[in-house]
Order: C-alpha cells, then sequence, then structure tokens
C-alpha cells in the first residue's frame, strides 16, 4: 500500500509545482477527466509507462524516472547531468522493487557519465568477477521496448529482478546471458514481462578495501 500511496504523492507533487488543479492537469495531458487519476490515488492503478509519457510529453520538466520510481530528483533541471547522482548502498536486485521508499545514501558525481540517473552495488555471482569485492552500476530508466543486444540491463520481473546481459532480440522474446560462463543457464523472457528495465551505462569494480 505504500508504494501506491507513493504513486498518488508523486502526481500530486507534480500537479501543485505546476499550480494546476487535477483536472486541468488530466486535460493538459490529453485525458478527458481525471478519473484515473483518482483510480491511482484509490490504490486500483501505479503510474504506468504510458502516462508517465503523456505527462513529460507535456511537461518535460518533469522526470519520466521519478514518476515511475520515485529515484532521483522530479525535475529534469535537478537531475544529474552526470552530478549529483543518487547512490544507493544496496543490492540492485533488491533495491529497486522498493526505492520507493529507500532515501538515498548519499550522492556522487560522475561528469563522464551524464546520462546515469542512479548508482547501485550488486554481487551478482552470474556478472561479478569473483575477484572483486564489489561492483557499482551507473544505470538508468528505459522503456522494456528499447532493449537492445550486446548491452547490459538490470530487468525487474514479476518474480524477481536481476542483471544481466542481453545475448538475443527476437520479436517480444529477450534471451538473457551472464558474464561468467556456467554460473547460471541463458534466459529468454518476454518484453511484456519487464515491469522495469534499467540499461547499464558503466560500472565500477571494487578489488578490495
Amino acid at each position: 500500500m505504500t508504494k501506491k500511496r507513493n504513486n498518488w504523492a508523486r502526481l500530486v507533487a507534480t500537479i501543485e509545482w505546476l499550480n494546476l488543479t487535477a483536472n486541468s492537469f488530466a486535460m493538459k495531458i490529453g485525458m478527458s477527466r481525471c478519473e484515473h487519476l483518482y483510480q491511482i490515488k484509490r490504490g486500483n492503478f501505479g503510474i504506468t509507462p504510458d502516462l508517465a509519457d503523456r505527462i513529460t510529453k507535456h511537461f518535460p520538466e518533469i522526470s519520466r524516472t521519478w514518476l515511475l520510481t520515485g529515484a532521483g530528483h522530479m525535475l529534469t533541471s535537478q537531475s544529474t547531468d552526470g552530478h549529483n547522482i543518487p547512490y544507493y548502498d544496496d543490492e540492485v536486485e533488491y533495491l529497486l522493487s522498493r526505492i520507493d521508499n529507500t532515501k538515498p545514501t548519499g550522492y556522487v558525481d560522475m561528469p563522464l557519465i551524464p546520462s546515469c540517473e542512479i548508482v547501485v552495488k550488486s554481487n551478482c555471482k552470474a556478472m561479478v568477477d569473483a575477484r572483486n569485492f564489489s561492483t557499482h552500476l551507473f544505470i538508468r530508466n528505459v522503456d522494456p521496448t528499447e532493449i537492445t543486444a550486446d548491452k547490459e540491463y538490470v530487468l525487474m520481473l514479476p518474480r524477481e529482478t536481476m542483471w544481466r546481459r542481453v545475448k538475443a532480440v527476437k520479436g517480444y522474446n529477450i534471451t538473457l546471458t551472464t558474464n561468467n560462463e556456467g554460473v547460471v543457464p541463458d534466459l529468454t523472457v518476454d518484453v511484456t514481462d519487464v515491469i522495469q528495465a534499467w540499461q547499464v551505462i558503466a560500472r565500477t569494480d571494487v578489488l578490495s578495501f
């Protein structure tokens, strides 16, 4: 229920920042009435990628990633451009499902990676060199339909969240593989089952302390 409340809280923050009423906001983004927004308030729906796209199309100053997940900042002008990137000292496989209720541990500057939206940890044995103490991932939220082969993603699926490399994309089928052969077998998932997709823009490996 907390996650559902947070969806509505982000909508309220957006509407108030724009100095609009719920009805006028709904009309601005092309909705005939605001009933769908109140369904979100009641917890019947969340903020979908389609709704986030509607909002950011008409109000590009609002961050799509923040609308969908609560990560980062509401305004794109507050967003990183490689600076003030939210850092979470938590495993990515567990964090993304509860990022709404998790405050960043701190903020980092990485101007060489301007498209990064958050930084998270991972010790995924299928992807990390066994000699590394830990790995930090610089990731950004993308639409699942934008997933392409030969790139790494963190995918939130109905039963688990995993960091994998995309081996192939054929139609709706995405074949996932690992950086360390033999740890786990390749897996094929349907893109429609992907709840959230985060592209790995860069990573840093901590060898030891």
